[in-house]
């Protein structure tokens, strides 16, 4: 038996397919396709199209940026022009296997929680840091996902309006359409706004016009990258006054880049009473947390725990 793990997210695709033991055989990232549905259900099926060679023993798990709702759609503010116009049907029909699909963030948090950072840790969470956030707690190993499916959906709680204060910062509105979310501070694209609002740009960056101010330490480009640190910081304190996890992993391409973990954990001490201790913070082990989690939400079994790098 085969099974393909596959993480959508709003700039990359990547996927990964392992075989019974859990070893992965193949591995393959390219940019997402910005296309109406139709469109992008036959890009997604020509991008996983070497793994689908593999024939009838083939399981498929896909993560997703975002949540399935009651109705059965396809909701994800990062992926607008899919934003609730796909159904787990279409999906299954595109790729002519049957398919299942969980969240990216919640999926990357329980593989790690079984098979990475966090393995032997009765209560961890996880939160990423990408294009959005998200975010993911495990208990005992188990995935928890809340009444709706929702739990830990961190990026779209309102950030906390005393780090807003202290930072003087406005409420940006969310492609979720609503004010003040989270993701619109601590994540890729709000790295971007932070130095936007800095620098009084007129227009949103590019990652590329921010990574140039940095390297010439354009004041402006420091500051908003104090600030995205600053402000996982809190995040991680709201979260443990929540969920009072022994272990937050983290992960994602802001992560990866180079996180400034000291100045994450001061600011998680300055936003905690008393008493209340900053919890042990890693970075994620594994190569792709959510395709590991996609898979293991489509049945794979790991039984090597060595092979889990790409």
């Amino acid at each position: 038996m085969w099974t393909l793990g596959v993480d959508i997210g709003a700039t990359k695709t990547e996927w990964m397919l392992f075989d019974a033991s859990g070893a992965w055989v193949l591995h393959h990232r390219e940019a997402t396709a910005a296309l109406a549905p139709n469109q992008w259900l036959a890009w997604l099926r020509q991008c996983v199209a070497p793994a689908l060679l593999h024939g009838s023993r083939l399981r498929i798990g896909i993560a997703f940026p975002g949540v399935l709702s009651k109705q059965g759609l396809l909701r994800a503010s990062n992926l607008p022009l899919l934003d609730g116009q796909l159904t787990l049907d279409m999906l299954q029909q595109a790729l002519a296997f049957d398919v299942t699909v969980g969240n990216d963030c919640r999926l990357a948090g329980w593989a790690e929680a079984r098979l990475g950072a966090g393995r032997g840790v009765d209560k961890v969470l996880h939160l990423r840091l990408g294009t959005g956030l998200g975010g993911g707690f495990c208990l005992g190993g188990q995935l928890y996902s809340g009444h709706q499916g929702v739990a830990c959906e961190v990026g779209h709680q309102g950030m906390a309006s005393a780090w807003l204060a202290q930072q003087q910062l406005p409420l940006w509105r969310c492609g979720c359409g609503q004010l003040g979310c989270v993701e619109q501070y601590v994540s890729g694209r709000g790295l971007l706004q932070l130095y936007q609002h800095a620098a009084h740009l007129p227009t949103m960056p590019e990652l590329m016009q921010w990574q140039l101010a940095f390297a010439a330490a354009e004041p402006a480009a420091l500051k908003a990258w104090q600030q995205l640190w600053d402000g996982l910081g809190w995040v991680i304190a709201g979260q443990q006054l929540a969920f009072d996890a022994e272990l937050v992993v983290l992960s994602g391409g802001v992560v990866a880049a180079g996180i400034d973990l000291d100045a994450v954990q001061q600011a998680c001490r300055r936003a905690l009473f008393s008493g209340v201790e900053v919890p042990t913070i890693r970075l994620a082990q594994l190569a792709n947390s959510s395709c590991y989690g996609a898979a293991l939400l489509a049945g794979a079994v790991f039984n090597d725990p060595s092979a889990r790098s790409a």
